[in-house]
């Protein structure tokens, strides 16, 4: 049943080597690391889960210490719409430079 799901924590923290080597601490200490341990002020862990057999599902669980709804549903709202415009526009992609062009638009810098 390996197939069955996989799953993925990704971790949204500040740029910087030592950021990235107190959360590498914190994830290889002896004990199961509390979230205030791993997370600082903004910062998010998130989890992916894809079910991909009969009776495995696919869930999203967004992690932070401070109150992220605004920022989750602007970005999902920006997500959406990048989704949506592309999938309008699939059809009519007939050569790769419109086809990079479109995915350009996609992966565009966030708000």
């Amino acid at each position: 049943m390996s197939n069955a799901s996989s799953s993925i924590n990704l971790f949204a923290i500040a740029p910087g080597p030592l950021r990235k080597e107190r959360l590498l601490a914190s994830l290889r200490s002896q004990h199961p690391p509390q979230l205030d341990e791993l997370l600082e002020q903004d910062e998010l862990l998130i989890d992916l889960t894809v079910g991909m057999d009969l009776g495995y599902w696919s869930s999203i669980t967004v992690s932070s210490l401070t109150d992220q709804q605004a920022r989750l549903e602007t970005l999902s709202t920006t997500f959406n719409t990048r989704v949506q415009t592309y999938e309008a526009i699939a059809p009519s992609l007939t050569d790769i430079p419109a086809f990079l062009r479109a995915i350009g638009h996609l992966a565009a810098p966030l708000p």
